[in-house]
């Protein structure tokens, strides 16, 4: 009886900590840039049509290619709707400078980008 009532405590507790893994929720189109200036440009994307959950985070991860150093932009950032269109404006950004940028997508089963990231290279500024 002992045995049994031991078994049991471990699977619970096992089960308590157990989390199951995001399904893959890929954007229905990728990401694409337009109105591109030398420091900002306007980002688009179309949800996927179904997500593993509500969504609990909306962001663009914005890549600098030089110093390899990312940020997750959040401001203005709509929250996706399933098979919604989406855009903001990302601006602040530096002349003639590349950028990998991906949507940034969780859930309280994890989060998923947008890949492979779309490269976005800001125009040359004035001198």
């Amino acid at each position: 009886m002992g045995e049994l009532f031991l078994a049991s405590v471990l699977l619970l507790a096992l089960w308590g900590s157990c989390r199951a893994q995001p399904d893959d929720f890929p954007l229905s189109s990728p990401p694409s840039a337009r109105s591109i200036t030398g420091n900002s440009f306007t980002l688009e994307w179309t949800s996927p049509l179904s997500f593993n959950g509500d969504l609990t985070y909306t962001a663009v991860r914005l890549g600098n290619m030089y110093n390899h150093s990312s940020i997750d932009i959040t401001d203005g950032v709509p929250t996706a709707s399933p098979g919604g269109t989406s855009s903001v404006r990302v601006g602040g950004l530096y002349s003639n400078t590349a950028y990998n940028v991906s949507i940034v997508l969780c859930t309280v089963g994890g989060c998923r980008l947008s890949l492979p990231a779309l490269v976005v290279r800001t125009l040359r500024g004035a001198p």
